[in-house]
């Protein structure tokens, strides 16, 4: 009897293993894990769309939350921390989060980013299982890049039907947005999207396309994206910019610049602010980071409605 027990306990544990097939291959964990180190925006969305809350969280350079190693305030994280009600540890940057804190979190879990952390995979999954998401493959469809890398963490926290709830409520909110916004693209079909830094940084604008996230988002929502002819995503000039044919601007602040303050110099600007746009009041300002950085269902949602609000005043 006390073997037939032992071989129960044995097998009702090994049932209990979730395997889940990443980015780097399958993930084994034996229990479903609470205690989570996130290591970038895109996967804190995915993790707090699943309802789930960080133990520690690692954000874009462009923002210091706190003491590395430290709680901080919530709310300090960029469009994202009003979800959290955790209090997570900063464990620093997506770009070289602090392996030491990691360690000293005692994670049941790590999330991160397969193009930031592909280099330190063995690193941290020697101190806990590790999930790098991918977040950049939205070729098929803006919701079908974070789609993808939801599943895993679905099976993962045993959050299948909410991961479904996700992804219909999300594709609503979508088709709402193109509903509303068809008799705009039709009136004003020609968006210029430009990646705007800071004018004395020493480095120039770019020229958005769809093979960016938020390319991607305006082409969804019935727009065209003004571009050059034969142009690819890359630095354009402030002087190429009134050649480019366009019914509205997002000029999107990105690097360490802010919307408020793309604002003030494209309107400094003699040439840009000569612009017909720009007479027209048709420049609109937003940010990298939940425009382009996130990439999660819950930015992406917040973009879309930004986008509503913007465009059908």
């Amino acid at each position: 009897m006390k073997h037939l027990l032992i071989l129960s306990l044995l097998l009702g544990t090994a049932s209990a293993q979730t395997t889940v097939q990443t980015q780097m291959g399958k993930v084994a964990l034996k229990t479903t894990p609470r205690k989570i180190a996130v290591l970038s925006p895109y996967a804190l969305d995915l993790l707090l769309s699943l309802e789930m809350q960080p133990a520690g969280y690692a954000e874009v350079g462009n923002f210091k939350l706190g003491n590395i190693g430290q709680t901080f305030e919530q709310s300090n994280i960029p469009y994202l921390g009003k979800f959290v009600k955790s209090n997570p540890v900063y464990l620093g940057t997506r770009e070289a989060p602090n392996l030491e804190s990691i360690l000293a979190l005692k994670p049941d879990l790590i999330v991160g980013q397969a193009s930031y952390h592909e280099q330190i995979y063995s690193q941290l999954s020697s101190i806990a299982p590790t999930v790098l998401l991918d977040g950049n493959d939205f070729n098929n469809g803006i919701s079908n890049m974070w789609r993808k890398d939801l599943k895993p963490l679905a099976e993962i926290f045993k959050k299948q039907k909410r991961a479904e709830q996700v992804i219909v409520n999300f594709e609503k909110k979508l088709q709402t947005a193109k509903t509303l916004l068809k008799p705009v693209a039709k009136r004003t079909p020609r968006a210029l999207l430009i990646g705007f830094p800071r004018m004395n940084g020493g480095i120039t604008p770019t020229l958005v396309s769809n093979a960016n996230v938020s390319g991607r988002l305006i082409t969804e929502l019935g727009f065209q994206l003004s571009q050059p002819a034969n142009a690819k995503e890359g630095s354009i000039t402030l002087e190429a910019i009134p050649a480019i044919p366009a019914d509205f601007v997002f000029a999107i602040a990105n690097n360490d610049n802010t919307p408020d303050n793309a604002q003030k110099e494209w309107f400094a600007h003699p040439l840009l602010k000569s612009l017909p746009v720009s007479k027209k009041n048709r420049v609109f300002f937003a940010d990298n980071q939940q425009w382009n950085r996130i990439r999660g269902p819950l930015a992406v949602t917040q973009v879309l409605q930004s986008i509503q609000e913007t465009l059908n005043r």
